[in-house]
């Protein structure tokens, strides 16, 4: 009665390692060197080809933002060169005693040197920050015609008008 007691356990253990040897070796047969998980001419060949594809866009893509970024800002450059100077919009007028000058709506005057005097209304003093209702210029002193405005020099005088 001992006998087949211990065959049968004897029979179960070695079916056991049977199938775990079974097993294993299944296991392994699909995970070698031969056959993994992710293959290496998967990831050097269609996986590296799309990631290298993506970059490639998004590299023509930052690069094309940036020139249209770089085109735009030099267009405004090129415009603010453009753009007449203060030279061009400004100019030095020199009067002798007795000729006028008439400055249109908008004028801005800068007096230089001389004596002159304004005649009538229109005439802003943005230095002072008043109304000049006739009277003479204060010479380095700004001016801005709100209507039109004239002026009169009593001595030589010169006159930054703009």
């Amino acid at each position: 009665m001992k006998k087949p007691f211990f065959s049968r356990v004897w029979v179960l253990v070695v079916l056991a390692a049977l199938l775990t040897a079974a097993i294993t070796m299944a296991a392994g047969a699909n995970m070698t060197e031969n056959d993994p998980l992710i293959s290496l001419s998967y990831l050097t060949g269609k996986f590296r080809t799309a990631i290298l594809g993506d970059v490639q866009k998004t590299a023509e893509d930052t690069a094309q933002k940036m020139q249209q970024q770089i085109d735009s800002r030099a267009s405004q450059l090129t415009a603010a060169d453009s753009a007449p100077s203060a030279s061009a919009t400004h100019q030095t007028i020199t009067l002798k005693a007795g000729e006028t000058l008439k400055a249109e709506q908008g004028s801005e005057l800068l007096f230089l040197s001389g004596a002159a005097t304004a005649d009538g209304s229109g005439l802003t003093d943005v230095t002072a920050g008043n109304a000049v209702s006739g009277g003479a210029l204060i010479v380095n002193h700004l001016y801005l015609a709100t209507q039109g405005a004239t002026i009169t020099a009593t001595e030589s005088a010169q006159v930054l008008i703009g």
